[in-house]
C-alpha cells in the first residue's frame, strides 16, 4: 500500500507540474522591472489629498535622466489619540492605490521604484521621519498654491533647513488638479487625487464636501478590499474573503472575487484528497465554459486506472503469473 501511495503522489506531482508550465512561461515572458543605472535616489513625498501630476512628471524626468531610483513616500497622518503604529484602513485605501498607479507610471517611463509608507502626527512629522530613515540624493515636493493642497510655506522652509541633499520644490497651479467628473468618466480613480472646489456661501459647503468624501469611500474602499483579497489569493493565501458590506456593482465584484476564492478552496480540497489516496474526491463543474474541470476528471481517472493496473499486476505476481502485463 505504501508503494501504491508513492506512485499516486508521483503521478499527481507530474500532473501539477504540467498544469503549472503555462503559468511559469507566462511569468518569464513578462517585461522585467526597470533597473537603476546609478545608486542615486530621488525622494517623492506626498499626502493622500494631493498627488501633483506636474511634480510627479518632474520627478520621473529627473530619475530617468540620472538613472536614479524614484522613492515615492506616502505620508499617512495618525491622530494624537491613536498609537503611531495603529492600522489606517481608510488612508491606506487611498494611498496604496496611488502608490500602485505611481509605480505603473514609473515602469512605463523605465524608472525603478522603491515605494514607502511613513506615518506621522502631521505631514511634516511624517516627512521628518522619512528623511531621517531613507537614503536619498534629492527631494521633489509639490508646494501648496491657490486651489491646491501640497506642502505649505512653513513646511517647505522647514525642509530647506533640515533636509540634506538637493531639494526641488514645484508649485502647481489649479490646472494641475482634476475635477471629479473628469476623473470618473474614464475610470481614473487612482492616478491622481481628486480636488473638489466649490464656492463658499452659495451651497452647504461642508455638507457637499462630506457627501463627496463619503461617495469616494463608497467607490474606493470596496475596490481596495477586492484588490487586497486578490493579492492574497495570488500569493496562495485563502484564509480571507471579501467581508465588507457592498451594494450594486460592488456587490457583484465582491461575489465574483469570493467565487474565485470558493472555487480555489474546492480545488485544494479535491487535490488534497487525491494526494492522500482518497479517490472519492469530486469537484463540480464551475460552468459550461469550465476549461479545467475535464482535466481534473481525467487526472483522477488516470490515477484510478494506474491503481487498478498496479493492483492487478501485484495479484498476478503473487499468483506466479509473471508474464501478465497492464493494458496501458
Amino acid at each position: 500500500m505504501t508503494a501504491l501511495l508513492i506512485v499516486v503522489v508521483v503521478i499527481l506531482a507530474i500532473a501539477v507540474a504540467v498544469l503549472a508550465v503555462p503559468r511559469v512561461l507566462q511569468r518569464t515572458q513578462r517585461r522585467p522591472p526597470p533597473t537603476a543605472r546609478s545608486n542615486r535616489r530621488i525622494l517623492f513625498p506626498f499626502v493622500a489629498e494631493d498627488l501633483s501630476e506636474r511634480a510627479l512628471s518632474a520627478a520621473l524626468r529627473l530619475a530617468g535622466a540620472e538613472g536614479a531610483t524614484l522613492v515615492p513616500v506616502f505620508l499617512a497622518r495618525v491622530s494624537l489619540d491613536l498609537p503611531l503604529d495603529t492600522p489606517l484602513p481608510r488612508q491606506c485605501s487611498l494611498g496604496v492605490p496611488l502608490l500602485e498607479a505611481l509605480e505603473q507610471r514609473a515602469t512605463e517611463a523605465g524608472v525603478p521604484v522603491d515605494s514607502r509608507i511613513e506615518r506621522g502626527r502631521t505631514p511634516r512629522h511624517a516627512l521628518r521621519r522619512a528623511i531621517a530613515q531613507e537614503r536619498f540624493d534629492r527631494i521633489v515636493i509639490a508646494a501648496a498654491s491657490h486651489g491646491t493642497h501640497g506642502f505649505n510655506a512653513e513646511d517647505v522652509a522647514w525642509l530647506l533647513d533640515h533636509a540634506k541633499g538637493e531639494i526641488v520644490v514645484l508649485r502647481p497651479g489649479a490646472e494641475d488638479q482634476i475635477d471629479l467628473g473628469t476623473a470618473a468618466k474614464p475610470g481614473a480613480l487612482r492616478p491622481k487625487s481628486v480636488a473638489v472646489r466649490l464656492p463658499r456661501g452659495s451651497l452647504d459647503y461642508a455638507g457637499i464636501v462630506q457627501g463627496v468624501n463619503e461617495m469616494l469611500d463608497a467607490i474606493l474602499l470596496p475596490i481596495g478590499e477586492g484588490n487586497r483579497i486578490l493579492a492574497l489569493i495570488r500569493g496562495g493565501n485563502l484564509r480571507e474573503k471579501v467581508e465588507i458590506a457592498c451594494k450594486g456593482d460592488h456587490e457583484k465584484m465582491k461575489n465574483a472575487v469570493n467565487g474565485v476564492h470558493v472555487w480555489l478552496t474546492d480545488l485544494v480540497a479535491y487535490v488534497t484528497k487525491i494526494a492522500n489516496g482518497d479517490m472519492t474526491a469530486s469537484m463540480a463543474k464551475a460552468s459550461d465554459q469550465d476549461q479545467i474541470h475535464e482535466w481534473l476528471v481525467m487526472l483522477k481517472s488516470s490515477i484510478n486506472a494506474l491503481v487498478a493496473d498496479t493492483t492487478m499486476l501485484a495479484r498476478a505476481a503473487a499468483e506466479g503469473r509473471v508474464g501478465t502485463r497492464a493494458d496501458a
